[in-house]
């Protein structure tokens, strides 16, 4: 059912999701405003208002005063109170901010899911925390959560592990220890959930090769089984997830073909920009569709495709035309060049 007309997109986080969405809005008539606190970032050119303040609960409050609705573009979400956001509707919000926000949230929805993760150990004790900490063997990730944040660090050496140690503050109220496992292949599915139900986009998989020039492709070249695997845990994961919004979820697959779960964003990929050109509808006029009322469908692939990612300055591989063309202009670091083509060695 189509909803009333939205009129201002309230946009949180500057990155490429935002930019994508607001080019999007403008199509439509729609009037977006962002809200980040970086200057010259990637989608400020793309919106009509750039709120250059910091993602705090107060500043989103601001802004859903402004707004018809919010969409979180980062995983950088603070804790917004209920009743802050009643003003405007908000994608995601409540367990879906805490899916995207909060590895925590991520490992027990995805256990309860029946979805593999890497081994982890959470604790709200901190001498339990403390006698696991040193079962685990290194590498691995270490959490602290705070009741409005969480920090995170990679441990790799005996030292990182001591620099933690040194950092460990009191008012933190939970702890994560979560293995850093070693994959072969890393595969992503992109989905739009709805109130009832999640429509799938074909899953990609994202390959860099020594020279940092980073490959994607769509679709995946993964057997039926390994496909029909991913978006059974896609769906499982987030039909338990009350809210709508737009969800990425990325996969690494070990030498023995197991999968586990390594994060779940909302929507932040490059990969999704080949939508625009090798899908019936591209995932963001999906996401515009929903947020607006209109119907979703499954992202149906209507040619192979691959994206290339490099630095703009690299010409050597700039793949051979007929392709399509991004700059990402990057506040202080060297622009970076996206070509998406058809990928006719899959369809041959």
């Amino acid at each position: 059912m189509k909803q009333d007309p939205i009129e201002t997109l309230g946009l949180v986080g500057g990155n490429l999701l935002a930019s994508m969405l607001a080019l999007e809005a403008k199509k439509r008539g729609i009037k977006t405003i962002l809200l980040e606190p970086e200057l010259g970032n990637i989608a400020s050119e793309a919106c009509n208002t750039h709120i250059t303040a910091s993602i705090t609960p107060e500043h989103i409050q601001r802004l859903a005063l402004k707004v018809d609705v919010i969409i979180f573009c980062t995983t950088n979400v603070p804790v917004v109170e209920k009743e802050t956001l009643k003003t405007c509707k908000v994608y995601p919000k409540e367990d879906g901010i805490d899916l995207i926000a909060n590895r925590v949230q991520q490992l027990i929805a995805a256990e309860l899911a029946e979805v593999p993760t890497p081994k982890y150990y959470h604790q709200s004790n901190k001498l339990t925390f403390f006698k696991q900490m040193t079962d685990v063997e290194i590498p691995f990730k270490l959490y602290q959560l705070y009741p409005d944040r969480y920090e995170m660090m990679e441990v790799y050496t005996q030292e990182d592990l001591e620099n933690f140690m040194y950092d460990i503050d009191d008012s933190a109220t939970e702890w994560l220890i979560e293995e850093i496992n070693e994959y072969d292949r890393f595969l992503s599915v992109s989905a739009l959930k709805t109130e009832g139900k999640v429509y799938l986009y074909p899953i990609q998989e994202e390959i860099l090769n020594d020279e940092a020039i980073k490959y994607i492709y769509m679709p995946a070249p993964i057997t039926k089984t390994m496909q029909n695997k991913l978006n059974k845990f896609a769906k499982k994961l987030l039909k338990e997830v009350s809210t709508a919004g737009l969800f990425t979820l990325k996969f690494g697959m070990k030498k023995n073909r197991q999968v586990e779960l390594m994060n779940v964003n909302p929507g932040i990929t490059v990969g999704d920009m080949a939508t625009h050109h090798y899908t019936d509808f591209s995932v963001y006029e999906q996401f515009m569709n929903l947020i607006e009322g209109y119907p979703v469908k499954e992202g149906e692939l209507v040619k192979p495709s691959v994206t290339t990612v490099i630095k703009e300055n690299d010409r050597p591989h700039r793949p051979d035309f007929p392709y399509h063309h991004y700059t990402l202009d990057r506040h202080n670091q060297l622009p970076v060049s996206i070509y998406i083509k058809e990928d006719k060695e899959v369809e041959g």
